[in-house]
């Protein structure tokens, strides 16, 4: 997991999309049953790729389908599933998804809820930092794809 990615939700660059070049959209989830960040994160993904959003971890599971979401952005305390069980069975159904923990949780070095996740970003999320998360994800996203589901390419 890559832990690098934190910040602030309202920082200087805010409004900005990332000048990482992002060559084409993809397709982000993200689940997190807090409103705020719903609706902030997914405002800012949405200026760059396409993003579909889940209050229900329960819900997200129920309409997940492999091979339609290339990133994962799961909050780990939700009340309905832990993101970590989400993480896991979501990874399960589609082992080319990568997975990104948006917690606002301190984790301690080698917590195990944050171990099958790809990398993690600290709320409160800053833009800039949540795009270049997402950016180094579909990279390796494209890099799953290559040994997971070659005739996908």
């Amino acid at each position: 997991m890559n832990d690098e990615y934190s910040g602030f939700l309202f920082g200087p660059d805010s409004d900005q999309p990332s000048s990482a070049g992002v060559t084409q959209k993809r397709q982000v989830l993200l689940v997190d049953d807090d409103e705020i960040t719903r609706n902030v994160v997914g405002r800012m993904v949405s200026q760059v790729h396409d993003v579909v959003v889940y209050a229900s971890p329960k819900e997200a599971k129920e309409a997940f389908v492999p091979g339609t979401f290339d990133v994962a952005l799961i909050d780990l305390g939700m009340t309905q599933m832990p993101g970590d069980v989400l993480e896991a069975q979501l990874r399960q159904e589609d082992p080319a998804l990568v997975t990104v923990l948006i917690t606002g949780r301190l984790l301690e070095e080698g917590d195990e809820r944050a171990a099958g996740f790809d990398f993690c970003i600290h709320k409160p999320v800053e833009m800039g930092a949540l795009l270049q998360v997402i950016e180094d994800a579909v990279t390796l996203y494209d890099q799953h794809m290559i040994s997971v589901w070659p005739e996908r390419r």
